[in-house]
C-alpha cells in the first residue's frame, strides 16, 4: 500500500482486559514507529467498537458481538455452580 503511494491506517481491535494482547500491540507499534514512512496506528478496545456500533444503530450486531466476544456470564456461572471432586 505504501509502496504504490496510498495512505492507509493499521488499525487494532482487542478485548480491553486482554493485556497479552496489548503488550503484542504495543510491540508491534514500537516497531512501526521506527520506519520512516510512519504507518498511522489507532487501537480500541473491542468492547468501544461494540458500543459504537450499537450507538450507530445496529443494536442487534453489537448484542450478537457482546454475546459472542465479551459476556463472560455464561463461564462465570458455571465456575459459581462448580463443585470440586470428593473422594469417597
Amino acid at each position: 500500500m505504501l509502496l504504490a503511494g496510498a495512505h492507509g491506517l493499521f488499525v487494532t481491535i482487542a478485548p480491553a482486559a486482554n493485556r497479552e494482547a496489548w503488550y503484542a500491540v504495543e510491540l508491534y507499534r514500537s516497531m512501526l514507529d521506527r520506519r520512516p514512512d510512519g504507518v498511522p496506528f489507532v487501537t480500541l478496545a473491542l468492547e468501544d467498537v461494540i458500543a459504537a456500533i450499537g450507538a450507530a444503530g445496529d443494536a442487534d450486531l453489537a448484542a450478537r458481538l457482546h454475546a459472542r466476544y465479551t459476556d463472560f456470564s455464561p463461564v462465570h456461572r458455571l465456575i459459581d455452580e462448580w463443585e470440586p471432586f470428593t473422594e469417597d
